[in-house]
């Protein structure tokens, strides 16, 4: 049974401090970037958490996206973003459910009625629930 216990266990991939990535990441399990990523994260259902002195210039797909640095590009969740208080992001969002913590900064459009795939094959039955969010967000 003491196996059964260690399977259980989430593995997180980690991205240090003092690394670069330039390109496309693909991961089938969670990962928490602290360094600087250019190109884009994509984790399926799982988490991706960006650590308060990351620097990512990506678009990324989750199930969970927490971000604690800056990320300028657009971020799509399937359960929710959540915008730390250090946190900076630049771009798009999609997703059920968004937390904005004080001091957190976002600019875009925000979508939290569903996905822009739902939205775009309901045509104009779409309401006005699917507008975007206009709480929390820095517009320029």
């Amino acid at each position: 049974m003491a196996g059964e216990v260690s399977t259980e266990r989430r593995q997180v991939a980690w991205i240090g401090q003092r690394v670069k990535i330039e390109g496309n990441i693909i991961s089938d399990q969670d990962i928490r970037i602290d360094g600087k990523v250019h190109g884009s994260v994509e984790v399926g259902q799982h988490e991706v958490v960006l650590g308060a002195g990351s620097e990512v210039k990506a678009d990324v797909n989750a199930r969970s996206v927490l971000v604690g640095g800056k990320i300028e590009g657009d971020v799509t969740a399937t359960d929710r973003i959540q915008v730390q208080s250090t946190g900076i992001l630049l771009g798009d969002v999609v997703s059920p459910r968004l937390i904005i913590q004080d001091g957190g900064m976002l600019r875009g459009k925000v979508d939290v009625a569903g996905s822009r795939q739902n939205r775009s094959s309901a045509g104009t039955t779409a309401s006005a629930a699917a507008a975007p969010a206009a709480m929390g967000v820095a517009r320029e």
